[in-house]
C-alpha cells in the first residue's frame, strides 16, 4: 500500500473509526448472561436438561456475529489464510483453561467430561473430520447455526452429517476393538497428571497451558503478511503498516446486503473498539463453556446426530438397537422402554438453542438472514465454478466425513477442541492438532490459488 506515489505505507487510523452502541450493549449483556450461568453452577451441578437451551443460544448468537458459520470462513481459517476464527478459538481455550483449574481449586463441583485417549479411533476420526471440515466448511455446531441463518447449503450437510454419524453407529461393534479398546488410555487430563492430582499444582499448570492458548491472541497475526497479534490490536497497539481490515471485506458485503453497520468490524475485529467487543465476546464464551461443566456436562454437538439416527432406526425396527452396541449405549432400553435422554444429558437441547441463537442473531442483530437463497462460498465459487448441485454434493458428503470422524474420534470441535482443550484433556488436545494439519493439507491442495 502506498501513499501519493509513494513507498510510504499509509497510516490506518483505526482507533478513530465507531462501531456504535449497539454491538457493546449486545456483548454486555451476553457476559451478563453468562455470569448468570456460571453463578449458577456454583449451586447446582445436575441441571435440568432445558437449561441447556440457554448456553446453546448464547454460543449460537456469539458464533453467528462472528460468521463463523459462513463455510468461507472455516476454509480460509484452517487454510491459515485468515487465522481469527482459530486465535478467538485460542483466546476462549486459556480463559476457560483458567476458570476451569481456579473453580478446582476451590472445590467448587465440576463435572469433568474428560474423553478417552484411544489413539487410533481419534487419530483416524480426526483426519476424516480435518478432510471433511476443508471440503465442506462445516463442523457439526456450525451446521445448526447455519440452518438458523437461512443457509440453504444448510440442509445438504445435515443430510450427510446425519448420515456419517449413523454409519459410524451402525459399524462400531466390529471396529471398537481396534479403534477404540486397543491402545486406550482411558480419561487424561493434563494438568492433574502433572500435578500428581493436586488441585492447587493443577491450577498453576492450567495457568502455563493457558498463557500459552492466549499467547496466540498476541503472537500469532492474523494474516500471513501481518507482524502483530489481535491482543496488541485489543491494547490500542497496532502497527498502522499492519492490514486490518479483510481483503474479502467486499465480497461478505456483497453477500449480506442487508447486513448492519456495525457488523463488519465486529466480526473481524477490524477497528480497536470492535477488538475490544470481540474480547468480551470471547469471555463470554469462555464463561459460558465453563459454566455448562459446573451445571451438568461439556458442551458437545455432534454427538445428537448419532441420537436422532439411532432414533430413526428404533422408530421403524426397535428390536435392533439391543443389537447394535454404540445405540444400545446411546439409547438404553429399561424393561421395554427407551430412555430418550437418560445418556446423551442436555445436548439436544442445547443444539436447538445453538440453531436458535443463529436465528436470533441473524433475524435481530447482524441482519444477515439468508431466507434458504442460493448462496455458493466465494472460495468454492473461484475454484470449482457456480455449479449448484456440485457444490451441495461436496457440503454433503464433507459433512458425511467430519460426523463420521467425530463419532468414530468421540468428539467434535466442541467436545474435543473446545471442551477439551479447556479442560486440558489429552484426547482433545491431540484430535485438534491431527485436525488442524490435515484441514491445512486439505485446503491448500483441494482449493490452490482460489485461496488468495
Amino acid at each position: 500500500m502506498t501513499e501519493n506515489g509513494n513507498e510510504r505505507p499509509v497510516q490506518l487510523k483505526v482507533k478513530d473509526e465507531k462501531v456504535g452502541m449497539m454491538p457493546w450493549m449486545i456483548a454486555l449483556i451476553l457476559l451478563f448472561s453468562s455470569l448468570l450461568l456460571f453463578i449458577g453452577g456454583i449451586f447446582y451441578h445436575h441441571a435440568n436438561v432445558w437449561v441447556g437451551l440457554f448456553p446453546g443460544i448464547i454460543l449460537g448468537m456469539m458464533l453467528e456475529m462472528w460468521n463463523f458459520a459462513d463455510p468461507d470462513v472455516i476454509i480460509k481459517a484452517v487454510a491459515w489464510r485468515d487465522r481469527l476464527l482459530l486465535i478467538c478459538f485460542g483466546l476462549v481455550v486459556g480463559i476457560g483453561i483458567f476458570l476451569l483449574y481456579f473453580v478446582n481449586m476451590l472445590g467448587i463441583h465440576l463435572n469433568w467430561g474428560f474423553k478417552d485417549l484411544y489413539f487410533w479411533g481419534i487419530i483416524i476420526g480426526a483426519i476424516f473430520f480435518g478432510l471433511g471440515t476443508a471440503i465442506a466448511g462445516y463442523f457439526p455446531g456450525t451446521i445448526w447455526i447455519s440452518l438458523g441463518q437461512g443457509r440453504r447449503e444448510g440442509w445438504w450437510a445435515l443430510g450427510g452429517g446425519l448420515l456419517g454419524a449413523l454409519l459410524w453407529s451402525l459399524i462400531y461393534g466390529p471396529l471398537s476393538g481396534a479403534l477404540v479398546k486397543a491402545a486406550n488410555y482411558g480419561p487424561v487430563s493434563l494438568a492433574l497428571a502433572l500435578a500428581n492430582g493436586n488441585a492447587i499444582g493443577a491450577w498453576f499448570v492450567g495457568i502455563l497451558f493457558a498463557s500459552a492458548f492466549i499467547g496466540m491472541w498476541f503472537f500469532i497475526p492474523r494474516f500471513p503478511q501481518g507482524t502483530k497479534g489481535c491482543g496488541w490490536h485489543f491494547l490500542g497497539k497496532t502497527d498502522p503498516n499492519e492490514q486490518l481490515h479483510s481483503p474479502w471485506t467486499t465480497e461478505y458485503e456483497q453477500r449480506y446486503p442487508k447486513m448492519r453497520k456495525w457488523v463488519m468490524p465486529v466480526a473481524e475485529a477490524s477497528t480497536v473498539e470492535a477488538s475490544r467487543i470481540v474480547f468480551i465476546l470471547a469471555l463470554a464464551f469462555a464463561i459460558t463453556t465453563s459454566a455448562v461443566i459446573m451445571l451438568r456436562q461439556i458442551f458437545g454437538e455432534s454427538t445428537t446426530f448419532s441420537w436422532l439416527g439411532g432414533l430413526f432406526i428404533y422408530a421403524f425396527w426397535p428390536k435392533a438397537i439391543p443389537n447394535l452396541p454404540y445405540l444400545a449405549n446411546l439409547l438404553p432400553i429399561h424393561n421395554g422402554t427407551l430412555d430418550v435422554l437418560g445418556k446423551i444429558g442436555w445436548e439436544p437441547i442445547s443444539d436447538i438453542g445453538t440453531f436458535l441463537g443463529g436465528l436470533i442473531s441473524s433475524v435481530l442483530l447482524t441482519r444477515r438472514w439468508m431466507g434458504y437463497k442460493k448462496d455458493i462460498p466465494p472460495v468454492w465459487k473461484k475454484r470449482f465454478g457456480s455449479s449448484q448441485s456440485k457444490r451441495n454434493w461436496a457440503v454433503f458428503w464433507g459433512a458425511f466425513m467430519v460426523l463420521f470422524g467425530a463419532r468414530m474420534a468421540g468428539g467434535c470441535a466442541s467436545g474435543h477442541i473446545l471442551s477439551g482443550s479447556s479442560q486440558l484433556a489429552a484426547s482433545g488436545l491431540l484430535f485438534g492438532a491431527i485436525v488442524l494439519l490435515t484441514a491445512y493439507i486439505t485446503a491448500h491442495l483441494l482449493y490452490g490459488k482460489a485461496l488468495d
